[in-house]
């Protein structure tokens, strides 16, 4: 306990303590009558408070004054600010401490500092700095506590604590948490790359923003050229410049972009391949639905340089020598005749797709190659009647049945746009070819040529699996079914080409289209 002396407010504290040194110093006065019992052995210590003791006896007699009180105090709090002392250090100097009532003076010593009579305060230990207290951790309980200031190890050491007492817990958590992960982003992947997409019918009117000609071709051709029209997303380009070095001929690619990378990357490949700078390119820009097969068919026939127009998918190979035979072909032909373009699936790579009708006979016998789509839709194709066009030497005409949907050549200005009701996978091109059917077109199928298409990893359609898909737009397109027979004037309850009825409940049915 140290006291300030010079304060007025410790007047009372101060007079407290005289009494309870006087009555200390009167019991150890009487105490210090008794002659004490001498021992063979003594040490240092106990000769110094025998002298001690002696000496204060002779001044316990004397009352002291609060001034000599507070010159005590004043020494103790000068010795306690000092520097601590080591132990293997000698004691400070002896200090005199002067009473008014006493000439003599009384030397003390930290050592002789539990004088009896003068009773002055004990020594305290040097103050412990806040900045060298380290943090102690102690148990409360069943958890572990610091004392201290908190910092990144005292809580990475709880944590570890913690955790390792309920680990179990924390791997059920964890499981779980990967497990929601997984499913979410198998349903939602990032924006603009399979991202799910509102249901087909609730975005079958969206609109996009396109720009036609982004790069404008710098060659001029001939106006009864054929121009491929395609539809590519980003991950295709690659295709598109083998498509261009083969076919060496006008073609109008609509693009889908979802973000401005997309641009960036056609920008490279502008750079890269001189064989892209003839070809033109338009954007039409994500907004939200699955892709927009049909939109993208309508830019790229709109902005072909030519009317005759070739619809064909981005990971097709055409024959060798096609441009030359399809433009001597449409020269001087009807412009509601469609020509049918037969195509195949190959599992051979593209520097070994066969480029001739013999080539592809001889892939066709060795299994090498099929007819497109053979498995998964045979009345998609089998119209072609391929055993026909194998011997086949001229063009030949086909009729037109329900699900029929064969890559065509036809002439831009008569034929309607594609439905653009249509977002995703599933029913896309046929109805388009069903409305060709119901204005009168006529179908030939061309002897000498042909597409293959290469083999690619499985596409990611936006949206549900192809299944899914198939089923939501089948409610579509019994709607544009109907929508264009009223239009054309044709009867709705009765099958023209074996579509299904339309009335009732037969529409909807998978077993009705396929």
């Amino acid at each position: 306990l140290i006291l300030d002396a010079d304060d007025d407010d410790d007047d009372e504290i101060y007079r407290s303590f005289t009494k309870a040194i006087s009555a200390t110093s009167s019991s150890s006065s009487s105490k210090s009558s008794k002659p004490p019992t001498s021992t063979s052995k003594s040490t240092p210590s106990s000769s110094s408070s025998s002298s001690s003791s002696s000496s204060s006896s002779s001044s316990s007699s004397k009352p002291r004054t609060k001034e000599e009180i507070k010159d005590q105090h004043q020494e103790k709090k000068k010795h306690l600010r000092r520097k601590p002392v080591e132990e293997d250090t000698p004691p400070p100097s002896p200090k005199r401490v002067k009473t008014d009532t006493d000439t003599t003076d009384t030397t003390t010593t930290p050592s002789s500092s539990s004088s009896s009579s003068q009773h002055p305060l004990p020594l305290l230990p040097p103050p412990r700095h806040h900045h060298h207290h380290m943090p102690v951790l102690r148990r409360t309980g069943t958890s572990m506590m610091w004392d201290g200031s908190s910092n990144s190890a005292v809580l990475l050491h709880n944590a570890r604590v913690y955790i390792g007492r309920h680990r179990l817990l924390f791997l059920f958590g964890f499981i779980i948490f990967c497990f929601v992960l997984i499913h979410i982003s198998a349903k939602k992947p990032l924006p603009g790359r399979g991202k799910v997409e509102p249901s087909a019918i609730h975005t079958m009117f969206t609109t996009f923003h396109t720009v036609k000609f982004y790069n404008k071709p710098l060659r001029k051709f001939d106006e009864d050229d054929v121009t491929i029209a395609a539809q590519v997303s980003p991950n295709r380009l690659a295709r598109i410049v083998e498509m261009a070095i083969e076919w060496q001929g006008p073609m109008s690619v609509a693009l889908y972009v979802y973000s401005d990378e997309d641009v960036e990357e056609l920008d490279r490949y502008l750079v890269k391949y001189p064989a892209l700078r003839d070809v033109g390119i338009h954007l039409l820009y994500y907004n939200e639905t699955r892709y927009p097969v049909n939109n993208l068919r309508n830019l790229a026939v709109e902005a072909s340089l030519t009317p005759w127009v070739l619809i064909l998918d981005a990971d097709f190979v055409t024959s060798g020598g096609m441009l030359d035979y399809l433009n001597s072909v449409v020269r001087g032909s009807d412009h509601k005749t469609a020509y049918i373009i037969p195509a195949f699936s190959t599992t051979l790579p593209p520097t070994k797709i066969p480029r001739t009708k013999r080539g592809i006979i001889s892939a066709l016998i060795d299994g090498d190659a099929a007819v497109v789509n053979k498995n998964a839709c045979y009345k998609c194709h089998n119209v072609t009647d391929y055993h026909r066009w194998y011997f086949a030497l001229e063009p030949y005409q086909v009729w037109y049945r329900w699900v029929y949907e064969p890559f065509l050549l036809f002439y831009r200005d008569e034929a309607p746009p594609f439905r653009e009701e249509f977002k995703g996978y599933g029913f896309d091109k046929n109805t388009w070819v069903y409305n060709l059917a119901l204005l009168g077109w006529d179908f030939y199928v061309l002897p000498e040529a042909f597409i293959t298409h290469q083999p690619h990893e499985r596409t990611h359609w936006d949206g549900n699996n192809v299944d899914e898909q198939l089923g939501e737009m089948l409610s579509i397109v019994c709607g544009v079914v109907l929508d264009t027979k009223q239009a054309l004037g044709y009867p709705v309850d009765e099958s023209i080409y074996g579509e299904p009825p339309l009335l009732g409940k037969g529409c909807e049915t998978n077993q009705k289209w396929f």
